[in-house]
């Protein structure tokens, strides 16, 4: 499988050509500050570059700012000197590729069935090989009553997210978001009760399965925008390096985990909550 800065280099190799047949290799050579003989090696995939050569490529070749990012972390991903630095080149690779990997956006009009914590748990849990997919299968497994398991799985089949064949389900929809700062009742709702999961986690799982810990700072208010979009930021990154440990054969998953990051300011309350 070809590297996607080769698949780039060589799409920015054609794109000039296409404006100048007259273009040449010693043209590009020229233009991205690599000698001719060196840069023919690289385009056959013979050599590598550093990643101070792909951010000065990049540079010269004036990438749009998303392009020569993915173009530079594929070069660290494939010839970084360090594992650690390649692995981690890889995570940032993927957390750029599902940023921009087209989601679908629940709709207004669907966000009541936010108000049920299952909702998005029986989705998930339809990614455990397991796990029946059945009424009774995730009802046992999460706990829940099987009418209430019973009504989310057919509200799955109304939205077209899921489908019914017999008594058995199937998954139609693989990544599913909703817009940001959405100032609805029920997404207030949905928080507050995955809240009151992660309150009961403490007295009923053990350390080594959970993870809830705090960090207190002084911040200014002009921030706070920039602040909620790195959060934003850390979220996909993470969550891309969750897909892609679960699309791995050693690590099939077999548990669904919810990952809740609050911020919040302590001290004077504002005027009220989001209507």
């Amino acid at each position: 499988m070809t590297a996607p800065y080769l698949t780039i280099l060589a799409g920015e190799l054609r794109k000039k050509k296409a404006a100048n047949p007259r273009y040449s290799l010693h043209a590009f050579s020229r233009d991205t500050g690599i000698a001719a003989t060196r840069l023919s090696q690289i385009l056959r995939g013979r050599q590598g570059l550093s990643a101070r050569s792909a951010r000065q490529v990049a540079e010269r070749l004036k990438l749009a700012p998303r392009q020569a990012q993915a173009f530079t972390l594929s070069v660290e991903a494939h010839h970084s000197r360090s594992r650690v630095e390649r692995e981690k080149a890889k995570l940032k690779a993927s957390a750029l590729q599902a940023a921009h990997r087209e989601v679908e956006t629940m709709p207004a009009s669907e966000l009541e069935a936010l108000s049920a914590w299952a909702y998005l748990a029986i989705l998930e849990g339809f990614h455990l090989a397991e796990l029946p997919k059945t009424v009774e299968g995730f009802s046992r497994f999460f706990g829940l009553d099987q009418q209430a398991t019973r009504h989310v799985l057919e509200l799955l089949v109304q939205q077209g997210r899921v489908v019914r064949r017999g008594s058995n389900y199937r998954l139609r929809l693989t990544r599913l978001g909703t817009t940001q700062d959405v100032p609805s009742p029920l997404l207030r709702n949905f928080a507050q009760q995955m809240l009151e999961h992660a309150i009961a986690s403490l007295e009923s799982q053990q350390v080594d399965e959970r993870d809830i810990s705090t960090l207190t700072f002084a911040f200014p208010k002009k921030l706070l925008p920039e602040a909620k979009q790195r959060l934003i930021a850390f979220r996909r990154e993470f969550n891309a390096w969750a897909e892609h440990q679960i699309t791995l054969p050693q690590s099939p998953p077999d548990q669904v985990l919810c990952l809740t990051l609050a911020l919040f300011r302590l001290g004077p309350q504002s005027t009220g909550a989001d209507s």
